[in-house]
């Protein structure tokens, strides 16, 4: 696929299932509608070059979904999570610019990955900020991957609180920031010349701010390994 413009107002932008192995995404823009810019599931050997990529607002899509996919390179590609919405509870968390679930020998080089900003609060009753998205996530035995010379932003948290009846409603806290780059229960990752920056919760008109995201934030990972970065 070389300049396609795709948008799905209902799905994901691009979905390549099993074994759709060995295509190319060139000079490309993927817009998912309710999910996320481009999914490749269960896949192998793709290439994603100067493209962008951006996941569905509201629903928690990401730009990039690599899900249970090995030995796919992505160059030169923005990926953007879609951002979170104000629903009649608490606003939605945002999606993430790069969501790896399992996988090997994926690469991801000279790109750009930035987390949507959460929901905020429903106007009409005491409500959270939703939680802003990751620039990356990898996660669930996603092992010896690597990330090189890109950059990696969270998200800003939704903001929390209320506008009405003059009272202080402090348990509605603002949003959480997101993290630059997550590494969850996945290993042996390398990580080179990259930029990771975490940013701030959602602020909250009538209690506390959510907590701010971090530039790397790693858990139950291990032989994970960071360069220059």
């Amino acid at each position: 696929l070389s300049d396609v413009m795709a948008l799905n107002t209902g799905g994901t932008g691009v979905y390549l299932g099993p074994n759709s192995n060995l295509n190319s995404i060139i000079r490309s823009t993927f817009t998912g509608g309710l999910a996320h810019g481009l999914y490749i599931n269960g896949c192998s050997s793709n290439t994603i070059q100067r493209s962008v990529l951006t996941g569905g607002n509201g629903s928690g899509g990401n730009g990039f979904f690599l899900n249970g996919s090995s030995s796919n390179l992505v160059t030169q590609t923005i990926l953007r999570g879609g951002n979170g919405i104000g629903t009649s509870g608490s606003g939605t968390s945002a999606g993430h610019g790069l969501r790896m679930d399992g996988g090997s020998l994926n690469s991801i080089d000279s790109s750009i990955m930035t987390g949507g900003i959460g929901g905020p609060f429903n106007g009409s009753s005491p409500s959270g900020g939703g939680s802003g998205g990751f620039g990356a996530l990898i996660q669930s035995g996603a092992d010896a991957n690597s990330i090189t010379r890109s950059t990696m932003t969270g998200g800003v948290g939704g903001t929390g609180g209320w506008t009405g009846g003059g009272v202080g409603y402090t348990a509605n806290a603002g949003g959480n920031g997101g993290h630059g780059l997550h590494i969850a229960a996945s290993s042996s990752n390398t990580i080179r010349w990259s930029v990771l920056s975490g940013v701030a919760g959602g602020g909250n008109i009538s209690g506390a701010a959510g907590n701010g995201g971090a530039g790397l934030y790693v858990s139950n990972g291990s032989s994970n390994t960071i360069i220059q970065s």
